[in-house]
C-alpha cells in the first residue's frame, strides 16, 4: 500500500447552481478552502483554451499538497457511454469545466512511484471525481446542498497503484524551483518573482517531480496561456509555450518593498549604515505627510507648532476682508446702474402707483359706506332739527 493518502477536491458547477467547491477534504477549514481557491481560480482563466488542453497544477504549503487538473468536463468523461453528453452543459447550454484534484497531508514520505505521475492529456486519474457533479446535478439554488461542500476522506488511489515502478535516479534531474523560504525576508522576495520554463513534455515531467520533492511551500502551473494569468495569481512556477528558455519575471516590477530594508536592518551582522538609511526613509515619509496636510493657507515651517486659536482668528479676518470687498462691489454696481433716465422713470412710476392706490382706496371706502347703510348700523349723525328718538 502507498504511504500517500488522498482526499478529493472538486471545483465546478452543476446544471443550475453556479461554480463552487463541490467537495473538499474533511479536515479543511475556511482558511484552507480560501487558500486552495486562490490557486484553483487562477487555473480557470482563459477557459476557452481548455478544450483538449488540460492544465495540470501542483501547490502546497506547510500543511497540504494539492495536485489536480483543470479541464473541460467532456474531456474528463470522454469515451464513457454511461454518461450522457447533456450532463456536460449547464441550463444555458454552456459547456462545463472545472478543477478536479486530490489533497495529501504534508509530511508523508514515499517512493516516487507512490506519487501520481504527470501524464499530459491522460487524465484518467481524475475521472472518478465526476461523481461529485453527478450527485448534485439537479440541486436547486434555494436548497442547502447548493451552499455546502461534501467532505471527503483520505484514502489510497487505485490508479496510482497501477503505475509502473520507477527508481529514484530521476532525483538527479530535479530543477531549481522558486519556493517560499522559511525566512520571512526571503519568502517575501520569492513571491515577487515567477520562474517560467518552455512548455515541453520533458520540462513538464521534470518540473512535476521537482515540485512534489521540494521540501518548502511551492506551486506549479503547467500549460500557461498568458503571462498575465500567472502574474495576478499566487503561483511561483509555470510553463509557457511562447518562450524557448527559462526566464524569471517580476510580479511587481515597479513596487519597492521597504520591508526588505527593515529585515536587513534587523540582521545581527549588518552595519549601522542600513539603520541610518531606514531612518532617513522614515523621516522623509513623515515630512511628505506633513506637507500634504495643508492646515494653513500659507506655507509654514515644519518646526512651527499648530495653534488652533491663531488659525481661527486669521481665518475670520480673511473672511471679513473678503466680505467687505463683496459689499463694496455690490454698491458700486448699484450706483453705476442708476442713471437720470432711470430716475425719472422711477418717479413717474411711483406717482402713477400712488394715484392708482388713491383711487382704489376711495372706491373701497365708498363700498364700505354703502354696506353700512344697507346692512349695518349707521353711526349717529347730529341734526339740530331732528325729531327722531335716539335709541342708543
Amino acid at each position: 500500500m502507498s504511504n500517500y493518502k488522498w482526499a478529493s477536491i472538486v471545483y465546478s458547477r452543476t446544471y443550475e447552481v453556479d461554480f463552487r467547491l463541490l467537495a473538499v477534504p474533511e479536515n479543511f477549514n475556511a482558511n484552507d478552502k480560501q487558500w486552495s481557491l486562490d490557486y484553483i481560480l487562477a487555473t480557470t482563466r482563459s477557459a476557452k483554451e481548455l478544450s483538449e488542453k488540460p492544465r495540470w497544477s501542483l501547490f502546497k504549503n506547510s500543511k497540504y499538497c494539492v495536485i489536480g487538473v483543470t479541464c473541460m468536463l467532456r474531456d474528463l468523461i470522454s469515451q464513457d457511454s454511461q454518461i450522457s453528453e447533456d450532463m456536460t452543459k449547464d441550463s444555458k447550454l454552456r459547456p462545463l469545466y472545472g478543477f478536479f484534484g486530490y489533497v495529501s497531508k504534508v509530511g508523508t514520505e514515499g517512493k516516487n512511484s507512490d506519487f501520481p505521475f504527470y501524464r499530459d492529456n491522460d487524465i484518467k486519474l481524475f475521472k472518478p471525481l465526476y461523481q461529485y457533479i453527478s450527485e448534485q446535478w439537479l440541486v436547486k439554488n434555494y436548497e442547502e446542498l447548493s451552499r455546502v461542500s461534501k467532505l471527503t476522506e483520505y484514502r489510497d488511489l487505485d490508479y496510482v497503484q497501477s503505475q509502473p515502478s520507477t527508481d529514484d535516479s530521476m532525483d538527479s534531474n530535479l530543477l531549481q524551483l522558486n519556493y517560499q523560504y522559511q525566512s520571512h525576508r526571503y519568502s517575501n522576495q520569492s513571491r515577487q518573482q515567477i520562474f517560467l520554463w518552455p512548455d515541453s513534455k520533458e520540462s513538464r515531467r521534470k518540473l512535476w517531480i521537482s515540485a512534489y520533492k521540494c521540501k518548502y511551500p511551492t506551486s506549479l502551473y503547467l500549460g500557461l496561456v498568458k503571462e498575465n494569468d500567472i502574474l495576478s495569481s499566487p503561483f511561483l512556477n509555470g510553463t509557457n509555450d511562447k518562450i524557448t528558455k527559462q526566464k524569471i519575471i517580476d510580479r511587481y516590477p515597479q513596487n519597492v518593498n521597504e520591508w526588505d530594508e527593515a529585515y536587513k536592518a534587523l540582521e545581527p551582522n549588518n552595519s549601522s549604515k542600513t539603520v541610518r538609511r531606514m531612518t532617513d526613509v522614515n523621516n522623509k515619509r513623515r515630512k511628505d505627510s506633513r506637507q500634504n496636510q495643508k492646515n494653513f493657507d500659507s506655507p509654514t515651517n515644519d518646526s512651527q507648532e499648530f495653534n488652533v486659536v491663531d488659525w481661527v482668528v486669521q481665518k475670520a479676518k480673511d473672511d471679513l476682508k473678503q466680505t467687505k470687498k463683496d459689499v463694496n462691489k455690490l454698491l458700486d454696481f448699484m450706483i453705476e446702474d442708476e442713471s437720470p433716465k432711470n430716475t425719472d422713470n422711477t418717479k413717474y412710476s411711483r406717482e402713477k402707483s400712488k394715484d392708482k392706490n388713491r383711487k382704489k382706496g376711495q372706491k373701497r371706502r365708498n363700498n364700505s359706506s354703502g354696506k353700512t347703510k344697507d346692512f349695518g348700523f349707521k353711526p349717529k349723525e347730529k341734526e339740530e332739527n331732528s325729531q327722531e328718538k335716539d335709541w342708543f
